[in-house]
C-alpha cells in the first residue's frame, strides 16, 4: 500500500525549506538595499518585479484562448526620492519554487546561484557591470521636480 503519510510529511518538509530559502533570498536583497541606501543617500532601491511580455500577437491569442499572458521576472532599480520616476531593468531573474537555485540573466551572461553566498556574489557582479552602473548612475542623478521639493524655510 502507498504510504501517503510519508509523502505528506516530505511535502511539508520541502515547504518549510522553501520558506527558509525564500526568506534568505529576500534578506540578501534587504542587505543590498541597506548598503545602497547608505552609499547613495537613499537614491537607489533594488527589487524583483514581474512584467508582462510585450507581444501583441501572443496577447491576442491569450485573450482568445482565455490563457494567462506571458510574464517574466526582473531585478529593477528605482529612485524613491523622485516621485513618478521610471524604473530601470537591470537583469532578468528566475527563482525556483524552492527558493534555490536562482538565476540572474545579465545580457548574454547567465549566473546560477545555488545558495546565499552565490547569490551575494552574483549581485556583486551585477552591481559591478558597466551597463548596470550606467543605469544606476542615471537614477542617482534624477532631479526632484521643483513643485515636489520643499524649502527648509517652509517647514
Amino acid at each position: 500500500m502507498v504510504d501517503f503519510k510519508k509523502s505528506f510529511a516530505a511535502g511539508i518538509d520541502s515547504a518549510k525549506i522553501a520558506e527558509v530559502n525564500r526568506a534568505e533570498v529576500q534578506s540578501v536583497f534587504n542587505e543590498v538595499n541597506k548598503q545602497l541606501e547608505e552609499v547613495t543617500a537613499g537614491t537607489i532601491f533594488i527589487e524583483r518585479k514581474v512584467y508582462y511580455v510585450n507581444n501583441t500577437i501572443q496577447d491576442l491569442a491569450a485573450i482568445a484562448n482565455f490563457t494567462p499572458r506571458e510574464v517574466y521576472h526582473a531585478i529593477v532599480a528605482s529612485n524613491p526620492k523622485v516621485p513618478g520616476s521610471s524604473e530601470k531593468e537591470l537583469a532578468n531573474w528566475k527563482m525556483a519554487k524552492d527558493g534555490y537555485p536562482c538565476r540572474i540573466y545579465l545580457g548574454s551572461d547567465h549566473i546560477v546561484c545555488e545558495d546565499k553566498i552565490a547569490l551575494e556574489g552574483a549581485i556583486q557582479e551585477l552591481l559591478s557591470d558597466t551597463a548596470v552602473g550606467e543605469k544606476l548612475y542615471q537614477l542617482m542623478n534624477l532631479q526632484i521636480p521643483k513643485e515636489e521639493s520643499v524649502d527648509d524655510d517652509e517647514v
